[in-house]
């Protein structure tokens, strides 16, 4: 009875990861959608609001953002801006772009509203109504494709990552941490890291997981890389276990070598034995026709 538990509770465990990995999947859509939709929606609102008539931003000259001193244009890029957000909000929140499924659900919704609207777009593009217009009126004509990306797209999309990753998660918890390990660590090196993984570093370890499961060489990089990225907050294993897998990896790649290089030698000698035995039978043949020759 309790093995017939234990079995249904392993695989209600491991369709979980997999459905993790799919809500992954969808999240980084989205996410790449959203960061592209958002610099494509500045240059078409620069195009359409401030008459430039080239396409892409390469095209957008200082001369074209002095209108946004002017009240009038300044408004009119705020507004139009913001439209684009909304329509894009709406059909990733749908999942369609179906022009008659997206009017109902603007009527559902009742985005007339600016709390429902802010809701909304918020929830999606991490930017509201009142937070976009505060902006374009404050940096008027610096507001350059760069200042947009570098000061506001990038400050939005760390958010917007965070939120749709975190998303996809909602439904693993501890119990979930060990059979992460066993669907993507090398059996190996499940004892050694175990102890000191939490939840967030199992995600992390799902997150960069293609497949192949993690050696020591695999889990050194992405300690690393959690370091880096989040400029030493965080951290996949502590300094000494780090150490002793950076020791593992470099067994690792000298076994490695040494299995390479003995393979090349294997191969030499099997090209030398196949090398002495043609010769041999040539000789062979030649001693045949010497001797029928005779």
């Amino acid at each position: 009875m309790n093995s017939t538990i234990d079995d249904i509770m392993a695989k209600k465990l491991y369709e979980d990861i997999k459905k993790y990995e799919g809500n992954l999947k969808v999240a980084k859509n989205m996410i790449t959608h959203i960061d592209t939709m958002h610099l494509k929606h500045y240059v078409d609102t620069v195009q359409e609001t401030l008459g430039v008539e080239k396409e892409g931003v390469e095209d957008i000259s200082q001369k074209d953002l002095e209108k946004l001193k002017e009240e009038e244009h300044n408004k009119k890029f705020r507004e139009a801006y913001m439209d684009k957000v909304i329509d894009s909000s709406l059909q990733v929140y749908a999942k369609t772009k179906d022009e008659e499924k997206l009017k109902r659900l603007k009527e559902e919704l009742n985005l007339s509203d600016e709390f429902n609207e802010a809701l909304l777009t918020r929830s999606v593009f991490d930017n509201t109504r009142s937070d976009f217009y505060q902006t374009v009126a404050r940096e008027k004509d610096n507001f350059t494709s760069d200042t947009f990306v570098q000061k506001y797209k990038k400050a939005f999309m760390e958010r917007v990552r965070q939120d749709l990753i975190g998303a996809a998660g909602q439904h693993l918890t501890k119990e979930h941490i060990n059979p992460i390990l066993e669907y993507a660590v090398e059996k190996d090196y499940i004892d050694k890291i175990k102890d000191y993984i939490n939840l967030e570093s199992a995600k992390a370890i799902l997150n960069s997981f293609k497949g192949k499961k993690f050696g020591a060489g695999d889990l050194v990089g992405l300690n690393k890389d959690m370091i880096n990225q989040s400029g030493g907050r965080m951290y996949l294993l502590p300094p000494t276990v780090a150490e002793d897998l950076e020791k593992e990896e470099e067994k690792e790649k000298k076994k490695t070598l040494s299995e390479l290089a003995e393979e090349a030698e294997e191969e030499k000698g099997a090209v030398k034995e196949k090398t002495v035995k043609e010769e041999e039978k040539e000789a062979a043949v030649k001693e045949d026709k010497k001797k029928k020759a005779a």
